[in-house]
């Protein structure tokens, strides 16, 4: 019999990462700041997580492409029982949300009511919502990956991260919002692009990479504050390619790290994720 092989810990670290990443864009992005009147200096505190949302986002999805876009063989019957069990997931946190919301803050509604009861369905949750249509897509995305020549490969790539990725940026939608399907379908594609044919870039390179593109977002809320204030979309760009960016190269760093395991990582990991899918809005 042959011998288990063991997770790879250096990307579970980074799935935990990714959703800490997550966490900390919620304490930026959803607390009540008042940005009224604000300094410069309280500005940058307030929103200074803010980019970090949708970079975790891209690194769970990365590591998902990465490791399922080569099945092949995956089943459909698979992909219903992987969406099966996300769906209930979601569904057992929106309920108990829900039920939280309307009994100890007197906030019943029947749209919220619905909306608790069908979060998927009603979008309560966008994240879970477009990746469970990714699993349910993933055998037949992943039989076309496999017939593709690396060319055509590379001009699907240009194409949905043009139009998931940048495309939203200027308000143009018609493909995805800044947070949705298209978007995560782009970067289930890159994910699988490296894990078939490899990206070699130095690391040094990469580290940059992160450094500058967070930056710019950073620099990017601050300009839009000046310019258009603080009841303004003042976060456009903390979506799109410049999270895109950066994910791609944190993963790039941990993809070349020494593969190793650990159970406590791993169990964090698997933990973390399952009960973080309702962060996921």
């Amino acid at each position: 019999m042959s011998k288990r092989i063991g997770r790879n810990s250096s990307l579970e670290l980074l799935r935990i990462i990714s959703m800490l990443f997550i966490v900390m864009n919620h304490y930026s992005g959803e607390e009540p700041w008042n940005m009224k009147g604000a300094s410069l200096v309280d500005v940058i505190s307030y929103q200074f997580y803010k980019p970090l949302g949708q970079v975790g986002v891209d690194i769970f999805v990365l590591i998902t492409g990465y490791f399922l876009a080569s099945k092949v063989d995956s089943s459909y019957a698979t992909s219903i029982k992987r969406a099966s069990k996300i769906w209930l997931e979601v569904w057992f946190y929106s309920v108990v949300v829900f039920l939280i919301g309307s009994f100890y803050y007197a906030n019943f509604s029947i749209v919220n009511m619905v909306k608790g009861f069908l979060p998927v369905l009603f979008n309560n949750y966008w994240f879970p919502t477009a990746y469970i249509i990714l699993v349910l897509l993933v055998p037949f995305i992943n039989k076309i990956l496999e017939k593709i020549s690396k060319r055509d490969y590379l001009i699907l790539l240009i194409i949905t991260i043009f139009c998931g990725e940048i495309m939203p940026i200027i308000g143009n939608t018609i493909f995805s919002l800044d947070k949705g399907f298209g978007d995560i379908l782009a970067v289930y594609l890159v994910g699988g692009y490296i894990r078939k044919y490899g990206v070699a870039i130095r690391k040094l390179n990469l580290v940059l990479v992160v450094i500058v593109s967070y930056l710019l977002m950073l620099a990017s809320i601050l300009t839009l504050w000046h310019v258009i204030g603080y009841e303004g979309n003042v976060t456009r760009f903390t979506y799109g390619i410049l999270p895109f960016i950066m994910a791609v190269a944190i993963f790039l760093v941990f993809i070349e790290l020494p593969s190793f395991t650990n159970k406590t990582i791993n169990w964090i990991a698997n933990c973390y994720g399952s009960c973080n899918y309702h962060s996921f809005y």
